[in-house]
């Protein structure tokens, strides 16, 4: 990781990566430019938190904008560059469990509100969702207890 400072927020910026090895003589970039975000838009823009969710799952959450809003969920796999997919157009709520989530790299998500023009947040953490053990899955999800029940979250 490295940190590039005293870029202006409203330029858009490009950069490249390349391997330290003699024998890769190749550049990586990426098709969308960054723009950097002013401290008051920042706030805007807060990444999702990503926690434990069970079995394969992931729980995501983020900061509500105001009371009537919806928002735009998009994940990716973090795997080199992978693209950005909508996983939900219009939730209502601010949390939201993810199921099915094998990838032994992780996920990486962000969020949007659906009133107005926004931008998407800053990606979350990268967060990997680990399986349960036989006799979890029969301790958590046995016919009489569950994991993780919320009335206001809903699952993707």
């Amino acid at each position: 990781q490295v940190r590039k400072r005293n870029l202006l927020s409203k330029e858009q910026y490009f950069f490249r990566v390349k391997a330290a090895t003699e024998s890769n003589d190749s550049w990586m970039t990426h098709e969308v430019p960054f723009q950097p975000v002013t401290s008051e838009e920042e706030e805007d823009v807060a990444a999702p938190i990503v926690s434990r969710g069970g079995n394969h799952a992931l729980m995501i959450s983020w900061k509500k904008k105001t009371i009537e809003d919806t928002y735009e969920l998009q994940m990716r796999e973090n795997v080199g560059g992978m693209d950005w997919y909508t996983i939900s157009k219009s939730l209502s709520g601010t949390e939201v469990r993810k199921k099915n989530l094998i990838s032994p790299s992780g996920y990486q998500f962000r969020v949007r509100s659906n009133l107005g023009n926004t931008n998407f947040s800053l990606p979350s953490i990268v967060s990997i969702a680990k399986g349960l053990s036989s006799a979890m899955k029969r301790q958590w999800f046995g016919n009489t207890s569950t994991l993780l029940a919320k009335s206001n979250t809903n699952t993707i």
